[in-house]
């Protein structure tokens, strides 16, 4: 069974290869109400979510945030210091820029020198910003949200299972599944990868993942 929900910016598909029809729904539910919650949490054009109380109000102080929220940040912080900061979500005003992303309303202007480094993560799950600035947890939040979703489906042993979100893909399971790179550029030969129980996800804005065995997600 497959369904596809609008969440994260993109369309999100969730397989379960299950022979209770009941049970592979209530299973994929569970799986699209962990992806919600990082949506309502994480999404850059909710006004109410963490990111965006983050972009308004860090600069002025201390925001306390939802634990996922913090442990993906840190996750951000880790990889912006293992790549000399070519990782770094404060990009989000150069995105806003390349109109890729809508100006938050009602943050302030960030300061031009402002990086990765101006994020302060206190105790409590408390964030604050040594200068202005605006973040972005698009395509980690993203890769988060997949991982979620396969704990949250709560998988028997032998149940095969995958998570596509635009691009971020999970597959769970016993069985190898063959993931095709799909792209807007014509090519005679596809790229394609195999993934047994493991992740998958690709950057770029033209181009997506799918999976073929068993279905198109």
């Amino acid at each position: 069974m497959i369904r596809a929900r609008p969440l994260l910016g993109t369309r999100v598909d969730i397989r379960v290869e299950m022979s209770d029809v009941d049970a592979a729904n209530a299973t994929i539910d569970r799986g699209f109400a962990a992806v919600a919650e990082i949506h309502r949490l994480m999404s850059f054009h909710e006004a109410a979510s963490d990111v965006s109380r983050l972009n308004r109000d860090a600069a002025a102080g201390a925001v306390a945030v939802d634990a996922h929220t913090f442990a993906v940040l840190r996750f951000a912080q880790d990889l912006s210091e293992a790549s000399d900061g070519l990782f770094d979500i404060t990009t989000a005003a150069r995105l806003v820029s390349w109109a890729f992303l809508p100006r938050p309303d009602g943050a302030p202007e960030p300061a031009p020198e402002a990086s990765w480094r101006d994020i302060i993560l206190e105790d409590e799950n408390r964030v604050r910003f040594a200068k202005p600035l605006w973040i972005d947890l698009g395509g980690i939040a993203k890769g988060y949200a997949i991982d979620q979703a396969i704990a949250a489906m709560g998988l028997a042993p032998g149940v095969q299972a995958v998570v596509n979100a635009g691009g971020d893909l999970r597959v769970a399971g016993p069985r190898t599944e063959p993931i095709q790179l799909q792209s807007a550029i014509e090519m005679d030969d596809v790229p394609v990868v195999e993934i047994e129980d493991g992740a998958l996800a690709c950057s770029s804005g033209r181009e997506h993942l799918k999976s073929y065995g068993g279905g198109v997600v």
